[in-house]
C-alpha cells in the first residue's frame, strides 16, 4: 500500500488521474468498475471544457 501512494502522488504529479480497482472487484462488479470509469472520464472533460472557458 505504501508504494500504491507513492506511485499515486507521482502519477498525479505528472497529471495522471489514477484509478485502481481489485483484481476480485473487476471479476464481480465489472458494470460498476466501468461506470467509476466513464464517469471520471466525463469528468475530466467537463473541468477541460470550464479551463477553456477562463
Amino acid at each position: 500500500m505504501e508504494r500504491d501512494d507513492e506511485v499515486n502522488k507521482e502519477l498525479l504529479f505528472r497529471g495522471w488521474t489514477v484509478i485502481r480497482f481489485w483484481g476480485k472487484d473487476i471479476l464481480k462488479k465489472p458494470d460498476e468498475c466501468l461506470r467509476i470509469i466513464e464517469e471520471t472520464i466525463f469528468e475530466g472533460m467537463l473541468a477541460e471544457h470550464d479551463a477553456d472557458d477562463e
